[in-house]
């Protein structure tokens, strides 16, 4: 299978690929980011993401309102969460801590 680099893992260092359908870490550290508030981001998107751009995502999704609006996010560093896998197992994953704002006009046009 086809392995595409999209930047440099921000948690360890390693090259960040594009296996298939899948994004995750070479050195498999645990990082990753495929999704941000509901919205699928493209190889575009998590490249430039990745080296510490703004990028514009459409179709996020809000937990109060019906519908989708869009953000400016920048990465500012890697947060850990935990989850229970469906076996009961615990586990550690690390994704994108990012900082957020509502577009302007401006950053629209571009």
């Amino acid at each position: 299978m086809k392995k595409k680099v999209l930047g440099i893992c921000p948690r360890c260092g390693s090259r960040y690929l594009r296996t298939g359908d899948w994004h995750s870490c070479e050195a498999r550290c645990g990082f990753r980011v495929g999704d941000l508030f509901g919205a699928k981001l493209d190889d575009d998107q998590i490249h430039n993401l990745l080296g510490g751009k703004e990028v514009l995502i459409s179709g996020c999704k809000s937990t109060k309102r019906k519908g989708t609006f869009a953000l400016v996010v920048k990465m500012t560093g890697v947060r850990q969460f935990a989850y229970t896998k469906r076996n009961g197992q615990q586990r550690t994953g690390y994704d994108a801590e990012v900082a957020r704002r509502f577009p302007d006009k401006k950053f629209e046009d571009k």
